[in-house]
């Protein structure tokens, strides 16, 4: 009896493997990126792969990591490629405002730390290089992703866009995906030192979003407001107990939504979060202003 509970156990385990995918792929294929040939005129492909399996329709790509050095980010145009051939782009063309032969686009440099692009990302990567300035390392972290320059300004630039829902409708997530490094102006220079995708499978089931607004010090903020608000504009509003804790449940798996708090006696720096909901999340927290 007690083998035969043994195996059973094992087996709901494994059961339990198998219904969730979810995993960081490391890229193989790093190395220096080809200069370009000419004003606007991209170098050859240094092409960084990852290789899926196991996965079934359909996935989240969640998130992208890379790690590199170049000098004069403006130059470089960044795409995710599935295995379908649906790209995607990751940063392209940055603090340009028109493509000619006189716009070089932000001037600083990626500093080999680890930039990653998702769409929960608390930073705007245009604004970001634009601070930076000329020759200094636009700062590594966590950054939204945005859509490819030209863009009428250098910040904010161009329109916030979602990497969750732009492979949403790849059919076969298996096979070699590839992120795609070109350096599309002259005379710098850069290599990728390191790259990773993450991929989360789609749930069918519902998934809760739970967490804490709460002071500086870290005491509750009782009737605080939080809504969820999805693409299509559909708000659902909870309010926090009396020591500051939120619940959202039966939020539908495999969307990205925005997450906005507010309260009578404080205000937020940062009241708008988003969120890309695969599974259940916990540990949320808002820090109202001192």
């Amino acid at each position: 009896m007690r083998i035969c509970s043994q195996l059973l156990l094992l087996f709901l385990f494994l059961g339990c493997l198998n219904s969730v995918f979810g995993v960081t792929i490391t890229g193989t294929g790093t190395g220096a990126i080809p200069d370009g040939t000419g004003a606007n005129v991209c170098g050859a492909n240094r092409d960084v792969s990852f290789v899926v399996s196991g996965a079934a329709t359909p996935v989240l790509v969640t998130s992208v990591s890379l790690t590199a050095t170049h000098t004069w980010v403006g130059d470089l145009r960044v795409v995710l490629i599935a295995p379908n051939g649906t790209t995607f782009v990751i940063f392209s063309n940055v603090g340009k405002q028109v493509l000619n032969t006189t716009d070089f686009g932000d001037d600083s440099d990626l500093g080999g730390g680890a930039y990653v692009f998702q769409d929960s990302g608390p930073a705007n990567f245009w604004t970001a290089a634009n601070t930076a300035g000329a020759a200094a390392n636009v700062l590594a972290g966590s950054y939204r992703l945005q859509a490819a320059g030209p863009a009428a300004t250098d910040s904010p630039g161009p329109a916030f866009t979602s990497l969750i829902s732009a492979f949403a409708g790849v059919p076969n997530p298996n096979g070699t995906w590839t992120l795609r490094f070109n350096d599309c102006f002259q005379a710098d220079l850069g290599t990728v030192t390191a790259a990773s995708i993450t991929l989360l499978s789609a749930s069918a089931a519902n998934s809760s979003i739970r967490g804490r607004v709460v002071t500086p010090s870290g005491r509750g903020i009782g009737n605080a407001r939080l809504t969820l608000s999805d693409a299509q504009g559909e708000p659902r509003t909870v309010m926090t107990n009396p020591f500051g804790y939120f619940n959202i449940l039966e939020v539908p798996s495999g969307k990205t939504y925005i997450l906005t708090v507010s309260s009578k006696n404080y205000s937020f720096a940062q009241p708008s979060r988003a969120i890309n909901v695969g599974e259940d999340l916990a540990g949320l927290e808002f820090v109202a202003d001192p």
